[in-house]
C-alpha cells in the first residue's frame, strides 16, 4: 500500500490520488514505516537559518526551534527507510537545507502570490505562492539536485537577500529561481508554491501528481 504520510502544517489534497491513504505520521506505527511510504512537510514559519550556517536575517521571521529539531530528527531517522519526500513552501526549503542547500531569506516579492511558471518541458502554467525567502541549492554539486521549474522572465525577483555577513547575492550566485527541486540522493521533490490552494483540476496541482509519480512512485 502506498502512504503519504504528513505532518502538522500539511494539507495532503493535491496528492491524494497518487495514493492509496493519507495519514498523518503521529497517527501511524512508525514501526510499520518503510519503502511504500513518502513523507510530506507542509508550510509554515521561516526555517532556522543557524541550520544552513547563517545568523538570522533582519526580514526573517523568528524560528520555531522546537519544530525545526523535530522535523530535522524525522529527517534523519527515516530518509533511509522511505520512498522520498514532498516538501511545499516551507516544507521545500526545509528539505533543501536537510540536503546541504542554503536559502535565500529575503527575496523581492515579484514571485510571490499568483504568478506564472515555466517548467523544464517548456509548459506555462500559474501557481500562488506565499513565500519570502527562496531554496538555494547552488552550494551543492551539480549532480545532487536537478532544477525542474523556474519563474516566468516576468516575475524574477533580483533582490536576494543572505544572512552570513555579505549582504546581498550577486547575479553569478543565482543564475536561475528555483521553483521546483528534486534532490535524487534522498529522493526529495520540493515544490516552492501550493498546489493546495488551487482548484485540484488546475495545472499546477496536476503537474505536481505528475512529478510524484514520475520522481517517487515509478
Amino acid at each position: 500500500m502506498r502512504r503519504l504520510l504528513y505532518l502538522y502544517h500539511a494539507d495532503p489534497t493535491p496528492f491524494r490520488k497518487c495514493f492509496d491513504e493519507a495519514k498523518l505520521l503521529f497517527d501511524v506505527d512508525r514501526k510499520t514505516i518503510g519503502r511504500d511510504d513518502v513523507i510530506y512537510y507542509g508550510g509554515g514559519t521561516d526555517v532556522n537559518p543557524e541550520l544552513y550556517g547563517e545568523k538570522l536575517h533582519f526580514f526573517s521571521a523568528q524560528p520555531d526551534k522546537f519544530r525545526d529539531e523535530y522535523e530535522q530528527k524525522i529527517f534523519h531517522e527515516f530518509s533511509s527507510k522511505v520512498k522520498g519526500f514532498i516538501g511545499v513552501c516551507r516544507g521545500s526549503q526545509f528539505l533543501t537545507v536537510m540536503n546541504g542547500g542554503k536559502l535565500v531569506q529575503h527575496i523581492g516579492m515579484a514571485h510571490c502570490g499568483a504568478h506564472q511558471i515555466i517548467t523544464n518541458e517548456g509548459a506555462l502554467m500559474k501557481v500562488t505562492s506565499t513565500h519570502h525567502q527562496m531554496m538555494y541549492p547552488f552550494n551543492l554539486p551539480a549532480e545532487d539536485y536537478k532544477i525542474l521549474a523556474t519563474p516566468n522572465p516576468d516575475h524574477i525577483s533580483r533582490c536576494y537577500q543572505r544572512g552570513d555577513g555579505h549582504g546581498e547575492y550577486v547575479g553569478k550566485d543565482i543564475p536561475v529561481e528555483p521553483e521546483i527541486v528534486w534532490y535524487p540522493k534522498s529522493k526529495s521533490l520540493c515544490i516552492q508554491g501550493h498546489p493546495e490552494y488551487m482548484h485540484q483540476g488546475q495545472p499546477f496541482p496536476s503537474h505536481c501528481r505528475n512529478l510524484i509519480n514520475e520522481r517517487l512512485l515509478s
